[in-house]
């Protein structure tokens, strides 16, 4: 599986708790119950989960090329207070509310109780994040405030250099877990598209159906590619390509369902069909230029669908 979590920053999906089996009963019985109410709290531990992941993507998303591209610009500069840039005020590389925001969803999702079979790999992920993020914020709270009020004119960089090394240590190590999540929430919400699509499609709700299903083709179209310099490679652009097709087609259905339904009432999903063509065009673009930027609109217009997706879950 391509790392898109940590080139491509596309964001990740909330599940539903209608998409478990359990949830759907109308009359359910009481084993039934206890078996919802599990894939319910799963449901909120899981959604915990994404908005932990997606906190640190939406942080970097649109001004770098994620995580690892900031901590090269942390490491170039001297922590004498010399940078690349002439500056004489140490960069602080991070936002310290999304790291706060990050660290919050990570302890939301491990409070929440669920079966030891639920999603045992991803809970293993966060615990295993949450445990190296937490004593992260805490130093980078320590350093912004350190920065902020210019303490170190005072110790000649005192602070800065004796945290240096452990607080690259965390980030290279934060790094490596944001992935790591990642890859164990695309694995779950996969699976929920593929639940998804197959219970609007048995219900007769082809405009959520088709919807569902364009969602699920540019997930695994995007996870193809790690970034733009990818469609150099024959083998991966052959794959994109017959995720293309079938996107393109999942996109024509929910323009033709729209039409039956009627635009303004059908406007989140017609939306979505309008993003996936914006998102197709880019994907073509990619092919000709392989340019970052080419890339960057590929992700912009995946997550502007992901965004208008969770309105219509």
């Amino acid at each position: 599986m391509a790392s898109r979590y940590l080139s491509g920053l596309a964001l990740l999906a909330a599940l539903s708790c209608a998409s478990l089996s359990a949830c759907a009963q109308s009359t359910p019985t009481p084993s039934a119950e206890t078996q919802a109410e599990e894939d319910d709290d799963s449901a909120e531990k899981y959604n915990a989960y994404v908005k932990a992941f997606n906190a640190l993507n939406s942080m970097f998303y649109g001004s770098t090329k994620g995580m690892p591209d900031l901590l090269a610009k942390y490491k170039s500069q001297s922590i004498g207070g010399i940078s690349l840039f002439g500056r004489k005020e140490p960069i602080l590389y991070l936002n310290i509310s999304m790291l706060r925001n990050s660290v919050g969803a990570l302890q939301e999702g491990t409070a929440i109780a669920s079966s030891p079979s639920h999603y045992a790999k991803l809970e293993a992920a966060a615990k295993h994040m949450l445990a190296n993020a937490a004593p992260l914020y805490k130093m980078g709270t320590t350093f912004e405030s350190y920065v902020r009020s210019k303490k170190y004119l005072e110790d000649d960089y005192a602070l800065a250099k004796a945290q240096d090394a452990e607080y690259v240590s965390r980030w290279e190590q934060l790094i490596q877990d944001h992935g790591a999540l990642g890859e164990e929430l695309s694995v779950i919400e996969r699976q929920d598209r593929i639940e998804t699509v197959k219970r609007y499609r048995a219900r007769g709700n082809h405009l959520n159906g088709a919807t569902a299903e364009a969602m699920l083709h540019a997930s695994d179209l995007l996870n193809v590619f790690d970034e733009a310099s990818d469609f150099r490679d024959a083998y991966k652009v052959k794959a994109g390509d017959q995720l293309a097709a079938k996107l393109e087609q999942a996109t024509e259905e929910i323009k033709l369902e729209s039409e039956k339904t009627g635009i303004n009432a059908s406007r989140t999903q017609f939306r979505i069909f309008e993003v996936m063509n914006q998102f197709l065009g880019s994907y073509r673009e990619l092919k000709r230029s392989r340019s970052d930027r080419a890339f960057e609109s590929l992700v912009e217009h995946y997550n502007r669908a992901v965004r208008d997706f969770g309105r219509i879950r």
